[in-house]
């Protein structure tokens, strides 16, 4: 092993070992080592940060799931917005908007339940996403 710039590492594999590890080498007869080096990982994309809280309300004898969201992120992001009883996309939501969807549940009673809400965004070239839940009381 040779540790070349930006500490990047080199490796030798010589071919005349792998008899000796019970292989062989069928496409190339005529190289005597093989040399790879070893490259760092791609940095991590930047994680998205969203806070969503959900609650119930009745309006004219139907329950209703409210659910809103904050962009925590540095960037803008699409938020999706998911309930037992519908669903709601936001496009283009910028660091610091905030969004609401009122979903209606056509029923006059509703159980506890959970929200879904995630935040896609493309950071340098990588899809990035982050779901949280928010869970809502039953609406009687």
């Amino acid at each position: 092993m040779v540790v070349g710039g930006a500490g990047l590492q080199r490796h030798h594999l010589h071919l005349a070992a792998l008899p000796r590890l019970g292989l062989r080498s069928q496409w190339a007869p005529n190289l005597d080592r093989l040399t790879f080096t070893a490259m760092k990982p791609a940095a991590p994309a930047p994680a998205l940060k969203v806070d969503a809280t959900a609650s119930t309300r009745k309006i004219a004898g139907k329950a209703y799931v409210a659910v809103t969201a904050v962009n925590r992120s540095a960037v803008p992001v699409r938020i999706d917005v998911v309930t037992t009883y519908g669903k709601k996309a936001f496009a283009e939501v910028r660091p610091g908007q905030t969004v609401s969807a009122i979903v209606n549940s056509t029923r006059a009673t509703i159980p506890a339940g959970t929200a879904t809400v995630t935040a896609t965004a493309t950071v340098d070239g990588t899809k990035t996403t982050s779901t949280v839940e928010a869970p809502y009381n039953a609406q009687n």
